[in-house]
């Protein structure tokens, strides 16, 4: 068991590591380690992982949820919790918002094999249950996952994973080895769906998109590829950039319509990963299959086409916008927050093609999107850029 010096440094380290290897975006995710049979530390709410100081990490009650000090506890707390308290040998946790599970996490399936070459998943790595991020129903459904499971990684519906052990270092091998199963799983799925020996991902994301859209697609036309940031003089656009050639002008005129429509934007990137690529020929708008995207980009991103005007106006107030057939346009008030957005379309354009492989396509309910963007927009947001 962990000194609490030590559990304070130990945190620190692992959420500079959830950041530095993707497995989170932002302050999205949190490390706790146990320090005594009843109190555990925690990572606080809304502060950025890169630049958190020992001092910040917050003691918690394993039974009452209570804190110690000014600073709040991450609101998973109660998640952690549940685990400490189900699982004595346990002294870490990370929760990760990691790519192959959250997607594996927005399938309607229970669970998912994992083979002897995984040894701290114990055979088979459960699916908690659905329920909001930070609520108590989601402790619970995660308690009861986790009493039927013998390994260190529950998965967490339309969320992410939390993986556990009795070291840092256990709990991040936990983390590499459910991100492979999950992969696993999707191969495996996708030769038995279509009858290969051999995995393609290619032919893998045209079936899935074409049981999502069926026959309503479009061909893909050019990748968006331009990035940009609002500068005193107009857009600025990155060194090396051609503003004289047409496609560069005609990109460039797209950013030009939305930062004229959004004062609030100051950053965009473009989503062209092969998942978000395929997902924007189909003639959908994209909904929410992970809890990020919901409270990052609303109940719907939009798809348009059309003049840089039209494209703009489906954007909206959210913070992404589907280009029809070339990819998405991520929006943030400066470019951390835009590349952001980015990993989490991309993750979310993932999630819908292996739910459509892996079974039906079930996104998370309107009211419950409502919710988390209202809850994310009046406290997470402001927690960030006021960096408290």
């Amino acid at each position: 068991m962990f000194t609490e010096a030590e559990a304070r440094a130990e945190v620190v380290a692992a959420g500079i590591r959830l950041v530095e290897s993707g497995l989170i975006a932002r302050t999205w995710g949190n490390v706790s380690a146990r320090i005594s049979d009843t109190e555990f530390l925690i990572t606080p709410t809304g502060r950025d992982y890169l630049t958190l100081q020992p001092e910040e990490i917050v003691p918690v009650s394993i039974a009452e949820l209570s804190h110690r000090g000014e600073i709040k506890p991450s609101a998973e707390k109660g998640v952690h919790a549940a685990i400490y308290g189900a699982r004595p040998g346990v002294q870490f946790i990370v929760h990760t918002h990691q790519d192959f599970a959250s997607a594996i996490s927005a399938a309607q399936v229970p669970g998912i094999a994992a083979g002897p070459g995984y040894p701290l998943l114990g055979g088979r790595v459960l699916t908690a249950k659905y329920a909001m991020p930070s609520t108590k129903p989601l402790a619970k459904n995660v308690a009861q996952a986790l009493a039927k499971s013998a390994g260190h990684a529950i998965i967490l519906r339309n969320h992410g994973a939390v993986c556990f052990a009795a070291t840092p270092e256990k709990a991040f091998q936990a983390a590499a080895n459910l991100e492979s199963a999950c992969e696993d799983a999707i191969r495996a799925a996708y030769c038995s769906s279509a009858r290969q020996a051999e995995y393609d991902g290619d032919h893998m994301r045209e079936l899935a998109l074409f049981r999502i859209a069926g026959g309503r697609v479009v061909s893909a036309g050019t990748p968006l590829r331009l990035r940009s940031e609002r500068g005193a003089n107009g857009i600025e656009l990155p060194a090396g950039e051609d503003r004289t050639a047409a496609a560069v002008q005609a990109e460039a005129a797209l950013h030009e319509a939305i930062y004229a429509k959004r004062p609030d934007v100051h950053s965009i990137v473009p989503a062209v990963g092969q998942d978000m690529l395929t997902l924007a020929r189909g003639l959908l708008a994209v909904k929410p299959m992970l809890d990020d995207f919901a409270q990052i980009v609303g109940p719907a991103m939009r798809i348009a086409h059309g003049s840089p005007e039209d494209i703009a106006d489906a954007l909206g107030s959210t913070a992404a916008v589907t280009v029809e057939g070339r990819g998405a346009l991520c929006c943030g008030p400066n470019h951390a927050d835009a590349e952001a957005v980015r990993m989490i379309v991309e993750k979310n354009a993932r999630a819908y093609l292996w739910s459509a492989l892996l079974g039906p396509v079930k996104p998370i309910r309107w009211v419950d999107t409502q919710l988390m963007r209202a809850v994310y927009l009046r406290k997470y947001s402001r927690q960030i850029s006021q960096n408290v």
